[in-house]
Formats: C-alpha cells, structure tokens, sequence
C-alpha cells in the first residue's frame, strides 16, 4: 500500500463509530466492541498444541500500522500437512509468504510476536469490510476471520454503527 501511495480526496470520508456494546461468541471465542472515538484492539491467541499463547495492544494510526502491515501468515504444521493432503494450500510457501509453526519454531520470539500481528493485521482489515473505517474498542480472544465476520453481522443486525464525515 505504501509503494502505490496515498491521496487525499477532496471530499472528506466516511467514518463508522460503533454506538453500543456488542458481543459475539463462538464456543470459546470471543470478540466483543464497545464505543469509542478511535479503533483500539486488544488481541489474544491460544494454540496449546505448540504452546502459542500472545497477546497485542494496538490503536490504529498509521505509524503502528507500519508495525504490523508486513506480519506473514502462519499455519500449525499438523493443519499444513492436512491441507496439503487433500490438494489444498497450494498458495502457501514456506519461509516466503508462510510461517510453519512447530514447538521448535515458536520458541523464537520474533515468530511468536509475527503470529499476534498477523492476527490483528486480519482484524484491521476485516473491521474495514463494512465500508469505512471502524471507530470501537475492540476486544478479541481465539478469534479469526469468521470471528471478525461474526462480530461485524451482529454489529450490522443491531443497528449499532453510526456514519458520519470527518
């Protein structure tokens, strides 16, 4: 994004500021958003079968955008070799766009610290699927992009955004 540029249009834009707590849950998974005049983001993940456990304070801004934009994706190996084995994940390619996560590789904490930016890089851009950019408090636990997607319908269903420009 940052190669192509940014332009600023003439016509102001669109912002949604969510106007009421929401909660959406899935078994153990948890995302819920409150009001608030930014986006802010309180992430934690859990993958015991590798001893993954992280978690990750973000408010939207440019700047900590920069922080997370470049996170690669991640896949546990046993999941890996699932997918390879009914001819999927044909995209994935490890060490280039693709973290393989085993016990051994999750000791190193820069991985460990990728997966959790990854995972809110996928919130970030998930929140921007209503249309514009999301003003909440959000809070998110085990969650993914179905999570995200969840949590974004319920908003929708309840009625619980408000657009205005800035």
């Amino acid at each position: 994004m940052l190669k192509a540029g940014l332009k600023t249009l003439d016509d102001g834009k669109f912002v949604a500021e969510l106007t009421e707590y929401v909660e959406f849950n899935d078994s153990d998974r948890t995302m819920l958003g409150k009001p608030c005049r930014e986006l802010k983001i309180e992430y934690s993940i859990g993958y015991p079968a590798v001893g993954l456990k992280e978690s990750m304070r973000y408010v939207h801004t440019m700047e900590n955008f920069r922080e997370i934009m470049d996170a690669r994706t991640f896949v546990i190996k046993q999941r890996y070799a699932d997918l390879r084995g009914l001819n999927l994940g044909k995209g994935v390619v490890p060490d280039k766009n693709t973290i393989i996560i085993d016990n051994e590789v999750i000791k190193n904490r820069a991985i460990r610290e990728n997966c959790i930016k990854h995972k809110v890089l996928d919130c970030v851009g998930d929140l921007y699927l209503i249309g514009s950019p999301l003003h909440a408090d959000i809070y998110c636990q085990k969650g993914g992009h179905g999570i995200h997607i969840g949590f974004l319908r319920k908003v929708l269903e309840a009625g619980a955004l408000k657009f205005y420009k800035i």
